[in-house]
């Protein structure tokens, strides 16, 4: 009897214990950790560690074992002056996981960024602190030797990398920082009647399945931050390559999503063999006109009937224009290594100009993708001066297009669509003047795309800091642009936000696209969507910020991240009981309990 009293206590016993099921998700296999012992052999040999790279130069930083745990960075004065991950331990073609603790000396922000140009921010933590947490996926990439663990070039302060954890494939499903919410509104499906939605995408982010599953459900249009742009795709004129961009396209073609080629023809990010020479000086003329037609037959030949729409030219013209100058000719950046290759051996009797480069580019992208809409692309389009600048321009052009007789549709135009890049501020943002950038556009005939918004908190003179009323000003700001963008909407063919979270954009200091660095939906998100339902509310009007007198900094995204969100594991179990209830475990322990008690008591009575 005692033997059955024993056998039905351990019926209890293993009743009572909540189990776990097995499933079929599989965690990455962790390759590294920042031990106690990795730190030593990182600061014996700070050069030849296989997973960690010595960034300093000149002695700085210092690196150092901090009692705590970790490698500490001290006298600073450069953001480069930090810890690499470096990728040469990689296989090509394989996806890795990140996840990396800093503690610092005062509050600052953490981020991930390249360790070459173009020098992106890949991820940042969401708000000021003396620790962070970031995670993220990486792989080779083309150009850069892995990644930098650093903090702003505002904020040189003395920093530890407390942990590093390196996986391959998928981090843990309880080491996640962060996750893109799927049960909100879609920003394509609320504008379906209006205009395409779209976002920036790289390729290496397709192997995030998070990221994949966000992008389909927010966004029906795409654009390459990066990774479509000429010196990416062509470095030397014998070398091109366009795996990366083949890539995305794919992928946009596979999942129903327009793709939008930039960009072919830009001062910035472009190859240095189409426009100079060894020494870095201009080309000649033909010269410069023969790479440009190699560069454009075979770019986007190679994507004919595949990129729906190319940017041809980014951003000829000067940042603001000059009231006093009236002709758009006069107001074009005349330091664009294309305007100054066109003007090295120009036959001005013959009529030739430096800024023949605009239309060639457009003619040659006309006659290689003939199926593709191009467009001229700029930003401070709200400007009233640049606003003219653009239009007489696309305006002349146009009309020098109808009588070219390279011309088989005489009733398309040549530059079909005004870009406008839509990079503003806060503080300086005039919705009126965009309004007016908008009708003036459509009566060039042509048709209007926003390409590349953000409204970062701040000024031409800055970032602010953040606050609870400047980030509902932001919102206010989206609204009111949102509600000219769909009263044009007849005219407008796509809206581009560039940046889908304010930790992934290039002015990721402003906070300022519609997700925040934890990727859930701002004020601006929510704003947005009530333009698109109709039920915006009726606030008071943003009072207009005064144009200023003097010109501000450019802003333009010359130097535009890469960014690389946290991985997404598949779904974990909502419980640990593989859905059978908790109050049923409870039951089966109660009546077990009962019938043990029961066999003890009549065990006890027939002693």
């Amino acid at each position: 009897m005692k033997k059955a009293v024993f056998i039905l206590a351990m019926i209890v016993l293993f009743a009572c214990i909540p189990f776990s099921p097995i499933t079929g998700a599989t965690e990455g296999e962790l390759l590294f950790e920042l031990t106690e012992d990795e730190v030593d052999a990182f600061l014996a040999n700070t050069e030849g560690h296989k997973f960690l790279r010595n960034a300093s130069r000149d002695g700085r930083p210092v690196y150092s074992k901090d009692p705590d745990g970790g490698i500490m960075m001290s006298n600073r004065n450069a953001d480069w002056q930090s810890l690499d991950i470096r990728d040469d331990w990689m296989e090509r073609g394989k996806s890795y996981s990140i996840i990396v603790e800093f503690v610092s000396s005062r509050d600052t922000l953490f981020r991930i960024m390249n360790t070459d140009s173009p020098y992106a921010t890949l991820a940042v933590t969401g708000q000021e602190s003396t620790s962070g947490l970031l995670s993220m996926n990486i792989a080779i990439t083309d150009g850069q030797r892995g990644v930098r663990l650093t903090t702003p070039q505002s904020s040189l302060v003395d920093y530890t990398v407390r942990k590093i954890s390196i996986y391959e494939g998928d981090l843990p499903a309880d080491m996640i920082v962060q996750k893109w919410p799927m049960d909100i509104p879609s920003l394509h499906e609320a504008f379906s009647e209006f205009f395409l939605f779209g976002n920036i995408l790289e390729p290496g982010e397709l192997s995030n399945s998070g990221t994949v599953d966000m992008f389909l459900h927010q966004y029906n249009a795409v654009t390459a931050e990066n990774a479509m742009k000429p010196g990416n795709v062509w470095r030397t004129k014998d070398t091109y390559d366009f795996s990366a961009a083949d890539r995305l396209v794919d992928w946009a073609i596979d999942n129903g999503i327009t793709i939008h080629g930039h960009t072919l023809v830009w001062h910035s990010q472009s190859a240095p063999w189409l426009t100079t020479d060894s020494n870095g000086a201009p080309l000649t003329r033909t010269e410069a006109k023969a790479n440009m037609e190699l560069f454009i037959s075979t770019y986007a030949g190679h994507f004919s009937g595949r990129v729906d729409s190319w940017d041809v030219v980014n951003e000829a013209i000067a940042s603001y224009g000059d009231e006093s100058i009236r002709n758009w000719r006069g107001q074009l950046r005349i330091d664009s290594p294309w305007y100054r290759a066109y003007a090295n051996g120009i036959d001005r009797a013959a009529g030739e100009r430096p800024e023949d480069y605009i239309y060639d580019a457009f003619v040659f992208a006309r006659i290689a993708a003939p199926d593709a809409v191009l467009y001229y692309n700029d930003y401070n389009e709200e400007f009233p001066h640049k606003r003219e600048c653009i239009a007489g321009m696309v305006e002349e052009l146009n009309e020098q297009w109808r009588s070219d007789p390279r011309n088989t549709e005489p009733g398309r135009l040549l530059i079909e669509v005004i870009g406008m890049q839509g990079h503003y501020w806060t503080s300086n943002l005039s919705v009126n003047n965009v309004r007016d950038s908008i009708e003036r556009f459509i009566k060039t005939g042509a048709r209007v795309a926003i390409t590349e918004l953000d409204i970062p908190i701040g000024s031409y003179q800055g970032f602010a800091r953040r606050t609870d009323s400047i980030i509902e000003r932001q919102a206010i700001l989206y609204a009111e642009l949102f509600s000219i963008f769909v009263e044009f909407s007849e005219h407008i063919d796509r809206v581009t936000v560039w940046g889908k979270a304010d930790t992934q954009s290039w002015r990721w200091e402003g906070h300022p696209v519609l997700f925040d660095g934890d990727f859930q939906p701002k004020p601006a998100f929510w704003s947005v969507l009530d333009v698109a339902a109709g039920t915006a509310e009726e606030d008071p009007p943003v009072p207009e910020t005064p144009q200023p007198t003097e010109t501000p900094p450019a802003q333009t995204p010359e130097v535009t991240p890469v960014p690389t969100p946290a991985p997404e594991p598949g779904p974990v179990p909502e419980s640990n009981n593989s859905g059978f209830p908790w109050w049923g475990v409870l039951l089966i322990c109660i009546g077990t309990a009962a019938v043990a008690a029961s066999v003890f008591l009549i065990a006890k009575r027939s002693k």
